[in-house]
């Protein structure tokens, strides 16, 4: 398993485009002549520029996917990813943490937590410069959610808690019931974290990627469980796909098309799997503290049907 740190990613991205061409701290409000072959985004200081292909690749919360399909809403999923970033320094003994991801079931709650190590500050991998990254699926019931996500300074966000903003009491009580149900080692990594952050899990389905020349890349085309581990792999794929259509084709229309289709149904194939994990992973998650390797394997095998395309499995282990 390759992990990384999320400013790195930025930064390798933010690095192929030429200053000139990035408009730092402007916002979108608004796309026109979706219907047209010059579609246009218009800014928040009221100026309009033209496109021949415009792209929104802006998350789950996407401006783009609500100017093109005005009805188009999240369903909440009855949890919220709880996360944390640990400085390795802080942590007294960071040695089981190498070279594994750690998963473990909440037996007696519904959910389940990982933990792992990625890089630092500037991707450094040396040891006592990474971070512990650890994340817990915690239910939250949709009645209870508008609370959750008032911040501490009693500010209520739609959609999710950035780091350091959650109220301390929310916190603790969250550290509280983690530590009640971990092994100590990670129960220790999670109590002594600080600026914690939270997200609401939401799911979307597209019943297309684009209309005219606007298209939708990555969580802005469709929101699957995190467990497939698919939002920098579908954001890639869209943008990589829809390059190899537009390259292909004659007719830039045609190629939109195309690609939509395509990249709608794998959506859909994606999201059945992510129903299946969830499933798995929080609501029915077995006591896998108390299982054999094969009994884990078979309760693997047995909980998830891989749709044809997608697998975790490495071609050596298939047999």
């Amino acid at each position: 398993m390759v992990t990384l740190h999320w400013k790195d990613l930025w930064g390798e991205l933010r690095a192929r485009i030429p200053d000139d061409c990035y408009l730092g701290g402007s916002h979108v409000t608004r796309v026109v002549g979706t219907d047209t072959t010059t579609p246009g985004l218009v800014l928040d200081d009221g100026s309009q520029h033209d496109f021949d292909l415009v792209m929104f690749a802006d998350g789950y919360t996407s401006v783009g996917r609500s100017q093109l399909f005005p009805d188009s809403t999240l369903e909440y999923r009855g949890y919220v990813l709880w996360r944390g970033l640990l400085p390795e320094s802080q942590v007294a003994d960071p040695r089981p943490l190498e070279d594994r991801l750690y998963r473990f079931s909440l037996p007696r709650l519904h959910g389940n937590g990982v933990f792992y190590l990625v890089p630092g500050e500037d991707g450094s991998i040396a040891v006592g410069e990474r971070y512990v990254n650890w994340a817990h699926y915690v239910p939250v019931s949709p009645e209870d959610l508008r609370d959750f996500l008032i911040d501490k300074d009693g500010q209520h966000h739609a959609t999710s808690l950035p780091p350091g903003g959650m109220r301390p009491d929310a916190e603790a009580e969250l550290k509280e019931l983690l530590v009640e149900h971990l092994p100590p080692y990670f129960a220790e990594l999670t109590s002594i974290t600080d600026g914690t952050f939270a997200q609401p899990i939401y799911t979307y389905l597209p019943a297309a990627y684009r209309r005219g020349r606007v298209c939708l890349i990555g969580d802005a085309g469709s929101v699957v469980p995190p467990f497939t581990g698919s939002g920098v792999f579908k954001a890639s794929k869209n943008a990589i796909d829809l390059g190899a259509a537009i390259a292909a084709a004659e007719d830039l229309d045609q190629a939109l098309e195309k690609w939509s289709d395509t990249e709608t149904e794998t959506a859909h194939r994606l999201a059945a799997l992510g129903d299946q994990m969830e499933q798995a992973f929080v609501w029915a998650a077995p006591d896998l503290g108390t299982m054999s390797a094969g009994e884990a394997r078979a309760w693997w095998t047995d909980s998830i049907s891989f749709p044809e395309g997608f697998t975790y499995i490495a071609a050596q282990d298939q047999r």
